[in-house]
Formats: C-alpha cells, sequence, structure tokens
C-alpha cells in the first residue's frame, strides 16, 4: 500500500478509489488513512499527482485529525473500567453471583456478568446491548414529554444506528433518532428533540428554522457546540 509521510515523518496509508458517478478527484482523511477517489476515467498517475499538489492541505488534515484522535482519548474513560450513560461516567463493576445474565444499572453503577473479560468483544456486545435497551426504553418517553410541552405533534419514533447522524425527519412526520444519544446529557436530548421536532415547520435549515429552533431552545448554539467537541467520544464503540 502507498503511503503519505507527513511532514513529521509519520508515515500515512493511501487507498485510491475509482467511482463511476464521481466527476472530479477528491481527497478524504479518515481516522486510519488518505482515500483519493476520482471518477473511472481518470488514470492512478493523475490522482497521485493531484495527492501531491494538495501535500500541504493534506499535512495539515491529518495533524487536526491526529490532536482531535488525542482529545477524545483523554477524554474517553472507558479503559478505566466506566461507560458514558446520560452525560455522566458511571463506574462498572463484574456480578460473580450468578444472579445477572445482562449488563444492569443499579443505582449509580453498572454490573455485568462476571464471566464477561473487560477488553473482550464478548462484553462489548453485551454493553451495545444495554446501551440500545436504555436507548428504547427512555427516548420515546422523554420525546413525548418535549413534544408535548412545544406544542408539537408527530406520527412515529424509530431508534437507529446511523454512522454520522443525530436525528432525521421524514416528511410524514416520523422521527429517528440515533441510540448514541443515550450517551449524552438530557438537555442534548432535549436539544435535539426540538430540532428535529421544527424540521416539521421548516423542512430545511433557513434562517426561519433555526429562529423556530431558538424560540423553543435558546441555548441550541452551546448544544450544537457540545455535539461538535464530544462527536468523536460518542461514536467511538461500545
Amino acid at each position: 500500500m502507498d503511503l503519505f509521510v507527513t511532514d513529521n515523518g509519520a508515515p500515512v496509508p493511501v487507498e485510491y478509489v475509482k467511482r463511476k458517478r464521481q466527476k472530479n478527484i477528491r481527497i478524504r482523511i479518515k481516522a486510519d488513512r488518505v482515500v483519493v477517489s476520482a471518477p473511472n476515467w481518470c488514470s492512478r498517475g493523475q490522482m497521485e499527482t493531484f495527492l501531491k499538489s494538495q501535500r500541504a492541505w493534506v499535512d495539515k488534515s491529518i495533524g487536526r485529525m491526529q490532536q482531535k484522535r488525542c482529545a477524545t482519548d483523554e477524554k474517553n474513560r472507558f479503559s478505566e473500567g466506566e461507560l458514558l450513560l446520560r452525560g455522566v461516567w458511571i463506574p462498572m463493576y463484574p456480578d460473580h453471583s450468578g444472579r445477572i445474565r445482562s449488563v444492569k444499572e443499579t443505582g449509580a453503577a453498572l454490573f455485568y456478568p462476571g464471566h464477561l473479560k473487560p477488553g473482550t468483544s464478548d462484553i462489548n456486545a453485551a454493553l451495545m446491548q444495554f446501551y440500545r435497551k436504555a436507548a428504547l426504553a427512555e427516548i420515546p418517553a422523554r420525546l413525548d414529554d418535549i413534544a408535548a410541552q412545544h406544542g408539537f405533534t408527530y406520527q412515529r419514533v424509530f431508534i437507529r444506528s446511523q454512522k454520522t447522524k443525530w436525528g432525521t425527519c421524514s416528511t410524514k412526520g416520523n422521527l429517528s433518532f440515533n441510540w448514541r444519544l443515550v450517551k449524552c446529557p438530557p438537555e442534548i436530548w432535549d436539544y435535539l428533540f426540538i430540532h428535529e421536532l421544527c424540521h416539521m415547520v421548516h423542512f430545511n435549515h433557513s434562517p426561519a428554522f433555526w429562529r423556530e429552533v431558538g424560540r423553543h431552545f435558546p441555548d441550541w448554539k452551546q448544544a450544537e457546540r457540545w455535539l461538535k467537541d464530544n462527536s468523536s467520544l460518542l461514536f467511538l464503540e461500545p
């Protein structure tokens, strides 16, 4: 595999991809590689030349990505035996009594079956299942409360696993929310609920839409900033 060597000497893998419907050469910086994509008619040499022409931007973008990863690692307390839930890091303990078969929340702590070992795929799967169950139980109930408080109605709500989005609103009045929302503080839930509910008034992101959001949630800019600052941490698995 080709490598892009940054100015500080760090080698980063480069992936070259051709796509039938793409019209121009593009460069994307991923967590583990640089992706150069181009139309089918484009030659490998043209792609390599374009990458070289964008060297300064690529090097700077990789540096920003690495800084963001370091900042995320500093916030992440999962390796210390804690799980992020409702904006709070909650300690996890093994239960060796044999009484529990899945992850359980008790008071201000989580307990998991003692045979599950930290760092294994088995405990990660159990924690993912816990997150999803918590999201299914809590998100629709709180959404109902917020919608009623602010005079909104909607058709149905779905809990999904979007890779990048926090929520969506369909023209039929159906709402979808990412299960990872359960990791966020409750006020962030409320902001995202208001955001999607307001799309039933303005199905766009026009100034009128943001005025509507601000009418129901005045601190929406702070909520957006919190999501931007913490999105990398929130999308980590489990």
